[in-house]
Parts: structure tokens; C-alpha cells; sequence
């Protein structure tokens, strides 16, 4: 009987499979021999005509870059001529409609959320991404918009780069490590008090080993009301054991492919929304925009960027000392603000407890920029009794001969080869030493470029240094172990890795901003109030040619003056 009960059902399901093709090729067959029935002139022209309201109620939604066409010819007006940077985006162009062939619009959406179905992998979901971040970027008033990217294939955050250093768009996260990170950071934006500044998360793609766990915090991410935006593609992931994904994502307007178009599904929270019934999406053709113009994404990055650092920077006398020049005494230490935390200036010491410095970045992160402020901070601090400097130049492109010029504490500047030399004289100098000052300091600016038998030379001096004498080590990478436990103060910039391993404090630092860490870089919990470390934006003494020149006037007469 079971038998029997088995050879039944399986009938029936052959014989419904049968009809379901037969059906499918019935409807095969119509489809190739249907023909549709023309337009006529009049349905014509009231398809013209609602195009043509629709892309003026795109204009005016979208204002300016927010719905233009990035590849037109001239290009769009410079973002900063645009009245729309003055108040936050509420909607945004990601493609164009057609409701005929000649008779193209703008697709607008809200902001919310957009969430694509395929990731970046496919070229035209790259190109919309890209488009729909450019647009964001341009639009935004100077400092209100922060964007953190997750893009584990940099299928669309490498022509932003110019925008890594300056506080902007740090550089996007690729591992799972840095997604818990950034969902980390965007909880901590969500649970935040209403602010005037606007972030947006961006992935690209979902990272390896990324699973149920991430997928819902970025849900949950999706259901904050206040300055959150989310962009997301390949929405929603596949999660084995549950390959189908996770469902519509909260307030998001997504947008799905179709055949050679995509179809763009309105957020059900959305003010033009249509009631629960079909079609809940815009029913005609659209096609996604590409990329825009590298030189453009260019353009733009550079100026943001440009801006962003401009506003950020301090004075160069907001880093010298009041009163006199040469009017402070070396004998219990050297002392020099290096910035400024908010509107508090910030103080470092050279003492006997704290011999040395270590100052850690990428190329171009502004070490040598660090170094010449403190320098200059220095020099006006403490006359040639009372300080002595030497200035040793590995890679030879620090600039520390035009210093020594402006600088009369500097007894001697050693560049690129004769490095090696130097280290050997300045450890054991031949012949009758002068009479010492109050301090000596050596400065290194490339430590990295330093073979091991220099750097054990230089370790050495470190180690056996005598009272009075302290050095400060600039370098890229991570410092060899034995030197970094010499450095009590380690000062971060952008790509720096002198930071205990622990302590992700650095990550993100625009250009001109340091974390400096009085602890031998040890961190402390997330978020938490460290008494030890304080991010500062530090002096580019070059950014003032006028003030620079006085100062430097001044230091080539004895120090006189106020």
C-alpha cells in the first residue's frame, strides 16, 4: 500500500510538471509572434509631457548635482556655486527613466536608504554607487557629511582616495575586523544625540566570513531616524544555511534588476508611497547611471579635501610662546605645544622620565610637517645655551638643511648616505667636546630607511643616552621593538603603526591631525575617556609664509622681540 501511495504522488507531480511546460512554451511561442499595438500621436505626446513633469519635479527635489547629468557637456557648475550645499540632501538621482526612448527623466529617491540587489561585481551597480556617493559628496556643506566605506574588491573607493587623509572618507575597510568596526562606530551614531553632521555607511560588498550576526546590526543600523544613511549592495546576502537572504530592508528604497533595466521599489515609509497594492514600484524602463568621469570623482575629492584640511588647521603662533623669545630655561626639560585638542592647546615635555619621542605615518601623512612645527616651537622657546639640535635625514627629503638656516640651535644637519657617518661620530665624537647645553636633541625623520646595524646603532643611543639628551624619531611602519621601548610618548598620524597593536585610535585621522599618547601607545576600552591620549590638530608652519618669515627674522637676530 505505501508503495503504492509513493507511485501515485510521483505521478502527479510528472504529470504537473508536463502542463507547466507545456504552458511555458505555449507562452513562449505567443510572446515571439505578439506584436504591440503602436502609440498613437495623442498617448505620445502625454508621455512626452509627463517626462517632462517629471524631470522639473526632479529638479526640484534634487537641485543641482543631486540629479544632473555628470557626463554632460559642458560639465555641471562647480559644486561650490550651488545654492543646494547649504542644506542636506533629501533626495538624490540614481538613474534615468524612460517613458519612451526620446523622452528620458531623472529617477529620484529618498534618503533613507538605497539598497541594490547585485553587488559591485556587476559593472553598472559599481557605476551607480559611485555616482550616487560623488553626488552626496558635492552637495554636502563643508564638514557635514562623514562616509565609511566597506569594500572588500576597492570596486568603487579608489578614485575617492584623495579624500583618505582628510577626515572625509577614511580608507574603506576590506576585512570582517573592520566591518564590526564601522557598524561599531555607526551604533555608537545612531545611540548619539542629534548632531549637525550626517554619516554615511556605504558597502560595496560583504566581506569573507561576514554572516547572521553582521547582517542584523545592519538591519537594525537601518531603523535609526537622525543623520544615518545607508548604501548597500548584494542586499540581501546569502546566508547559509538561509540562501535566500534576510528580506526587504527597513526604510530603503531598492532597486532590483530586471532584464537589461532595474526596477527601482519604493520605501514603504515614503510620502509619495502607494497604498499596498501593485505596482508598488516606478513601472517603466530604467537604467542606472554610470560612473561619472574619473577626472571629475578627481575635481571634486581634491576640493573637499583641500577644505576640509584648510579648516582644520591651526596658526603657526598658536604654537609659540608668549612674551620673549629664548626666555625659557632647559634645566628641568624641554617643553613645546604641538597642537591643539578642540580649543586646548597641548603641551609635550622632554624631561628626565620622558627621554624620547616616536612619531609614526604613511608617506605624506605629515611627519616632516610635525616635526618642523615643534622645531620652530623649539627655537623660539629656548636659545643656543639652552639647546642644542642635530638633524639626521635617512631619506634626504625632510628638508632639514633650509632649517638649520632659519634655526641657530642647530650645530650640525646630516642628509641621506652620510647618515651612517654621523650616527658613529654623534655616539662617540672624536677629539675635545664642547661645552654642553642644557639639552641636546637629535631628530630622525626616517628611521624606516635605516638598515639593522643603524638601527641597533641608533637604539643604542637611545638607550644610552645621558642626562640632558633625547631624541624624536619620525618613520613610517612599525618600529622596531627594542627602539619603540625607549619612547615613552608615541605621537600617531594617518597610517601611523606606533600605537600599541590594541589601540585602533589612529584609524581615520585626517591630514594634519595626531593622536598623541603619552603611554608607549597603550590604549583602553572603546569610547572610553583616556587621560593619555588626545587627538590633536597640529601647526604647518609653511601654511603662513608671512608669520614664518618674521619668526624666522627674529630667530637670526639673537631672539629678540616679543
Amino acid at each position: 500500500m505505501a508503495r503504492w501511495r509513493i507511485r501515485s504522488r510521483v505521478g502527479r507531480a510528472a504529470a504537473t510538471h508536463r502542463r507547466a511546460a507545456a504552458i511555458a512554451a505555449a507562452s513562449a511561442t505567443a510572446l515571439r509572434g505578439h506584436v504591440p499595438r503602436p502609440r498613437t500621436p495623442v498617448e505620445e505626446q502625454r508621455l512626452r509631457g509627463l517626462a517632462g513633469g517629471l524631470a522639473a519635479a526632479a529638479a526640484q527635489l534634487a537641485p543641482g548635482w543631486l540629479s544632473a547629468s555628470l557626463h554632460s557637456s559642458p560639465p555641471p557648475a562647480p559644486p561650490s556655486a550651488l545654492d543646494t550645499a547649504r542644506r542636506p540632501a533629501e533626495f538624490v538621482r540614481v538613474g534615468l527613466g524612460h517613458a519612451l526612448d526620446d523622452a528620458p527623466f531623472p529617477v529620484v529617491v529618498p534618503l533613507g536608504h538605497v539598497a541594490f540587489d547585485s553587488d559591485c561585481r556587476d559593472p553598472r551597480v559599481a557605476g551607480a554607487v559611485r555616482s550616487l556617493l560623488l553626488r552626496l559628496l558635492a552637495t554636502a556643506s563643508p564638514g557635514s557629511l562623514l562616509v565609511r566605506v566597506v569594500d572588500p574588491d576597492n570596486l568603487v573607493s579608489a578614485p575617492f582616495a584623495p579624500l583618505h587623509d582628510a577626515g572625509i572618507m577614511p580608507p574603506p575597510t576590506t576585512d570582517l575586523t573592520g566591518l564590526d568596526a564601522v557598524l561599531t562606530e555607526a551604533e555608537h551614531w545612531a545611540r548619539g544625540r542629534p548632531r549637525d553632521r550626517t554619516l554615511l555607511l556605504v558597502v560595496a560588498g560583504w566581506p569573507a566570513g561576514s554572516g547572521d550576526a553582521e547582517v542584523a546590526r545592519f538591519t537594525a543600523l537601518a531603523e535609526a531616524a537622525h543623520r544615518l544613511h545607508l548604501l548597500v549592495t548584494g542586499w540581501p546576502p546569502p546566508r547559509p544555511p538561509h540562501p535566500t537572504g534576510t528580506g526587504a530592508l527597513p526604510r530603503a528604497t531598492e532597486v532590483a534588476r530586471w532584464h537589461s533595466y532595474v526596477r527601482v521599489t519604493y520605501p514603504t515609509d515614503a510620502p509619495f508611497a502607494m497604498p499596498p497594492q501593485p505596482p508598488s514600484y516606478l513601472d517603466c524602463d530604467v537604467r542606472l547611471d554610470p560612473a561619472p568621469p574619473d577626472d571629475v570623482i578627481d575635481q571634486v575629492c581634491t576640493r573637499l579635501a583641500d577644505q576640509a584640511i584648510d579648516d582644520a588647521r591651526i596658526s603657526l603662533g598658536e604654537v609659540l610662546p608668549d612674551g620673549p623669545l629664548w626666555s625659557a630655561d632647559a634645566g628641568g626639560g624641554l617643553e613645546v605645544v604641538v597642537g591643539r585638542a578642540a580649543d586646548t592647546p597641548v603641551t609635550l615635555r622632554l624631561t628626565g622620565t620622558v627621554r624620547h619621542w616616536l612619531v609614526g605615518g604613511r608617506q605624506g601623512a605629515g611627519k616632516t610637517t610635525l616635526l618642523h612645527g615643534v622645531l620652530y616651537g623649539l627655537a623660539s622657546r629656548y636659545g643656543p645655551d639652552q639647546l642644542t639640535v642635530h638633524l639626521l635625514d635617512p631619506v634626504g627629503d625632510a628638508g632639514f638643511v633650509e632649517l638649520a638656516a632659519a634655526l641657530p640651535q642647530v650645530r650640525s644637519v646630516w642628509v641621506g648616505d652620510r647618515v651612517a657617518a654621523a650616527l658613529t661620530r654623534l655616539v662617540d665624537p672624536p677629539g675635545p667636546r664642547p661645552a654642553p647645553a642644557a639639552r641636546v636633541l637629535y631628530v630622525v625623520d626616517g628611521w624606516h630607511a635605516l638598515d639593522d646595524a643603524l638601527l641597533t646603532t641608533l637604539t643604542g643611543l637611545a638607550t644610552e643616552a645621558g642626562h640632558g639628551v633625547h631624541l624624536v624619531l619620525a618613520g613610517e611602519g612599525p618600529p622596531p621593538p627594542d627602539l619603540a621601548e625607549r619612547c615613552r610618548v608615541r605621537i600617531g598620524l594617518p597610517g601611523g603603526r606606533v600605537l600599541d597593536p590594541a589601540n585602533d585610535a589612529a584609524a581615520g585621522l585626517a591630514r594634519g591631525q595626531a593622536v598623541v599618547n603619552t603611554a608607549s601607545g597603550l590604549g583602553g576600552p572603546r569610547g572610553a575617556t583616556r587621560a593619555h591620549e588626545q587627538l590633536v590638530t597640529f601647526c604647518d608652519p609653511y601654511a603662513d609664509p608671512v608669520a614664518l618669515a618674521g619668526l624666522r627674522h627674529r630667530l637670526s637676530h639673537s631672539g629678540g622681540g616679543t
